[in-house]
């Protein structure tokens, strides 16, 4: 049984300055954590240690120099960084977490929401009307290849969301410019791997407590949070030959990020060409031929597609 989870921080609106207050914040509070600052979309995000099905976890003192790990179970911490940062700090937002916060410094327009693309292979019947009615809104979908690609124009992310929910043999790729990512599903159930993204580590311990198995948790908060890419995994799920494998290794973890990045990898994966121009912002979705508007199915159509044998 799994000893540690992860609680999902995130600080929405702040500059480049508030890495370092966040950074500053789960240290002065005991919080072993991952911390990263996204230039694009504005915002820190920060992957804390959890107790498994319970709140983050802080570093307490324990004796003259020891240290233990201990549940807490006050927002008062995350209540203040939000007054702070002046910002909307939203807490374990993958477990119907809360969020705390109203105000927004940044100016308008310096959000930037990453371009989702959600791409079947082969188009599936029902499946646009189903990932509409799970975002709440219409979409659109385009033939291209022999598939279909949907994308989300009020708002792309929501497109992660759907995916997540919904098992599907859709790839998803998305982009922000600076990082970006990719997703697909296999017997096992969904692959995902992000590029671009550069993590920090705060350990209030210095490296002092370990978990039951001896480890430091900066190793066990690392292998929960950022695990390395199950590069066979991803190889079969795209159902790659030898030379397949070969030319997308490369492109796991690259030095650099960017929209070449995603271009080389979808010629990698054996994916239509157009699709990274898609992704990249150089095409729109709503131009290509056969393009069409995708209302949300009636529930009695979303519940019909979602007991249907697995695709």
């Amino acid at each position: 049984m799994a000893e540690f989870e992860v609680c999902e921080l995130l600080c929405v609106g702040v500059g480049e300055t508030a890495l370092d207050v966040v950074r500053e914040h789960l240290r002065q509070q005991g919080h072993p954590a991952l911390i990263r600052y996204d230039v694009e979309s504005r915002t820190v995000e920060a992957r804390i240690l959890a107790a498994v099905g319970g709140g983050p976890l802080i570093v307490v003192p324990v004796g003259d120099r020891g240290f233990a790990l201990e549940e807490c179970t006050t927002r008062a911490g995350f209540e203040a960084l939000s007054d702070r940062l002046r910002a909307r700090v939203i807490v374990d937002r993958n477990r119907g977490g809360y969020s705390l916060g109203t105000q927004y410094e940044f100016p308008y327009g310096a959000f930037t929401p990453p371009r989702v693309l959600w791409f079947s292979p082969t188009a599936q019947a029902g499946e646009a009307a189903l990932v509409a009615r799970s975002v709440g809104f219409p979409i659109i979908a385009a033939p291209i290849g022999d598939g279909e690609a949907l994308v989300a124009p009020h708002d792309p992310g929501v497109l992660l969301m759907a995916w997540h929910a919904m098992r599907s043999r859709a790839v998803l790729i998305w982009t922000n410019g600076v990082h970006g990512g990719f997703g697909v599903w296999d017997s096992a159930g969904r692959i995902v791997h992000r590029w671009g993204e550069h993590w920090w580590w705060v350990d209030p311990s210095d490296g002092s407590v370990t978990d039951a198995a001896g480890r430091i948790v900066r190793d066990a908060l690392l292998e929960i949070a950022d695990p390395p890419p199950d590069f066979a995994r991803i190889v079969a799920a795209f159902g790659l030959d030898g030379a397949g494998a070969q030319r997308l290794r490369p492109l796991i973890d690259p030095p650099e990020f960017s929209n070449d990045t995603v271009e080389r990898f979808v010629a990698a994966v054996g994916l239509p060409s157009g699709l990274s121009a898609l992704v990249g912002g150089g095409a729109l979705a709503h131009r290509l031929p056969g393009a069409r508007d995708v209302l949300p199915a009636s529930w009695w159509a979303a519940l019909l597609a979602r007991l249907s044998p697995a695709r």
